[in-house]
């Protein structure tokens, strides 16, 4: 068990302030001198694991680290700064084509500027045996620098079932002084195996004010602008920072004529939207996010809670989609339904099927 009352310095992992329990377990480890050889930050998406995992890296890399902070100006400090340090490699899902091409220097520099976010593919992206024999590679030479290599992994659950097969080996037998690790949003689509060899550290959704702080301080978003998205983004930077977005809004907007038109029975405009939408993982994600929020706001609009709405002419309209529905158990069974077709979207996009499903699950509000 975590003791809440142990101390922690301010400085240590001070952008996740409120995760006081994997500070606290992190903090631990460090002091003890008990780090595990492969860890499993998991959590909801676009939260900020793979940041906390980078961010603690630095510290555990840096030589004059001191109250909680890494120095911020020693080698290893700016090297972990411009992502080009010797000792700590970077893996996240991409296409086999993105990986073997310039294309992975391209994908490396949008993530390096916003790794609350992964870059978009028009393929589905995943990880690749070829980079776990580079993980292999990268682990078989010592560590140039104080305080060993570590290999981060992003959404560790889209490794490939021969790719998750080969890192076993690696996770049964780790080299001395490497550590690895991984993050993840749905960790129990990894091989058990996999998971019971590494320790789990479990990330909750942030809160509005944390969204309204990481908006303001790291994105420079004007604070009445931030405040509308963070009620909107479900504990979810990565939501937040969509919702800022022009296709979002353009999406949002679609997304409230279907609503519209199942609300209204219309079946023939609603089955034409599934039969004609595009078969693009960014689409389908990002218009399953816009159903979400709509259907979270008229269940708010019936209770008398807020509506979230992304601008003043929206909140009538959802106000009486909500009022036509009626039902709030309906409301409830949508949502759900909307929800684990995104779900199921990210494990296995079948698109056609997808967007079928999709559709009867909105005529059924």
């Amino acid at each position: 068990m975590l003791e809440t009352t142990e101390k922690v310095p301010d400085g240590f992992l001070s952008e996740f302030i409120e995760q006081e329990k994997v500070r606290i377990f992190l903090w631990r480890a460090y002091k003890t001198g008990r780090i595990a050889s492969a860890y499993l930050f998991s959590g909801p998406a676009g939260i900020g694991k793979f940041i906390a995992a980078y961010q603690w890296v630095k510290f555990l890399k840096c030589p004059n680290k001191s109250d909680g902070k890494p120095c911020g100006k020693c080698k290893s400090c700016t090297t972990m700064d411009s992502w080009t340090n010797p000792d700590v490699l970077i893996i996240f899902p991409m296409p086999k084509s993105v990986w073997d091409s310039e294309a992975r220097r391209d994908a490396y520099a949008e993530f390096r500027l916003n790794p609350f976010m992964r870059p978009r593919f028009d393929r589905k992206p995943s990880i690749i045996l070829d980079m776990i024999y580079e993980i292999q590679q990268f682990l078989q030479t010592p560590a140039t620098s104080h305080g060993g290599k570590f290999v981060i992994i992003a959404d560790a659950e889209l490794m490939n079932i021969p790719a998750a097969k080969s890192f076993l080996k690696t996770l049964e037998e780790p080299p001395l002084g490497s550590y690895i690790i991984m993050t993840s949003q749905r960790p129990e689509a990894l091989l058990p195996t996999i998971r019971s060899r590494t320790q789990e550290i479990k990330f909750r959704r942030l809160s509005e004010r944390d969204i309204l702080k990481k908006l303001k301080d790291r994105f420079d978003v004007p604070h009445e602008l931030a405040a509308e998205v963070s009620r909107l983004a479900d504990g979810s930077i990565a939501n937040a920072l969509r919702y800022l977005t022009p296709e979002f809004e353009a999406l949002r907007r679609q997304a409230l004529k279907i609503i519209e038109a199942a609300c209204e029975r219309n079946y023939e405009e609603v089955w034409s939207w599934a039969d004609e939408a595009p078969a693009k993982t960014d689409y389908a994600e990002q218009i399953c996010l816009a159903l979400i929020t709509i259907l979270r706001d008229m269940l708010a609009s019936i209770i008398g809670d807020e509506v979230s709405v992304m601008n003043s002419s929206e909140e009538e309209l959802i106000k009486n989609l909500a009022k036509s529905c009626g039902d709030i158990k309906r409301i409830e069974r949508t949502l759900a339904g909307v929800t684990a077709h995104y779900e199921n979207l990210l494990r296995n996009p079948q698109y056609r099927l997808f967007y079928g499903s999709l559709a009867a699950t909105l005529l059924g509000i």
